[in-house]
């Protein structure tokens, strides 16, 4: 959560809602507020409640009813016109957070009315300065509203490695089984090939006639052939055809 003053240079002199005379720095402490909760400017928060027809009541007053049409991410859950400490304590222990309606000057006879956001052990955000404060700053306290800030949807997950897409699509360990299968059946036609074409096409070929384990060499390219008897019984058949 941000925090934030209505009386910001960047914003304070700007008009509230529909008014032609009341300003942020003003009268702006409830858009300071939903500011602070939402992680955005009161200026962009007084734009998009302009926007809404009935965003604001009177001209100036934030009609709570159309928050969540505004915001989205923000739900009205009631408002109460009189303060009670355990309402406001079960709020922020359901929430996180309540809009405290105090009092600004504590002034007996009078309702000043100033909107400050109450959090945990006792703290107030307060929008007049953007400062935290003991809630003790304000003893007169006249109504409170509940919201909830509801999660976003969670982002899409990233591939793991975004810059190499083949790394989903790689083949299965069955897959790569088979794949290499096919290869090594490729490599042996082909040294099949490159036999045929020495024995019909270069039949000068080193024997050692005492033993018929010895594999004949090419001479020429030196590939091995195979064995003395094996490579004649070849060579006869490829004659034959």
């Amino acid at each position: 959560m941000n925090i934030y003053s209505q009386n910001d240079p960047r914003w304070g002199n700007k008009l509230l809602g529909h008014s032609t005379v009341s300003t942020i720095g003003g009268f702006g402490c409830t858009i300071t507020d939903i500011g602070m909760i939402l992680d955005t400017t009161p200026d962009a928060v007084n734009d998009r409640l302009r926007a809404v027809p009935g965003g604001f009541a009177n001209g100036t007053l934030v009609n709570w009813a159309k928050l969540n049409q505004a915001f989205p991410q923000l739900k009205f859950i009631y408002r109460h016109s009189t303060f009670s400490e355990a309402t406001m304590n079960d709020a922020i222990r359901r929430y996180g957070f309540v809009l405290l309606e105090v009092d600004y000057d504590n002034a007996p006879g009078t309702r000043d009315t100033h909107w400050v956001i109450a959090r945990h052990d006792n703290i107030i955000r307060d929008p007049i300065d953007g400062r935290d404060k003991h809630i003790s700053r304000y003893p007169r306290r006249t109504g409170l509203c509940v919201l909830e800030l509801l999660q976003p949807p969670a982002p899409p997950i990233p591939p793991a490695n975004p810059s190499n897409p083949i790394e989903e699509d790689f083949m299965s360990p069955e897959q790569f089984s088979q794949f290499m299968g096919a290869i090594n059946k490729l490599q042996a036609t082909v040294q099949a090939l490159m036999v045929l074409q020495v024995v019909v096409h270069n039949p000068t070929l080193e024997k050692k006639k005492n033993n018929p384990a010895v594999f004949v060499v090419d001479k020429d390219s030196r590939i091995p052939l195979g064995n003395v008897d094996e490579l004649d019984a070849f060579r006869t058949k490829i004659k034959e055809v």
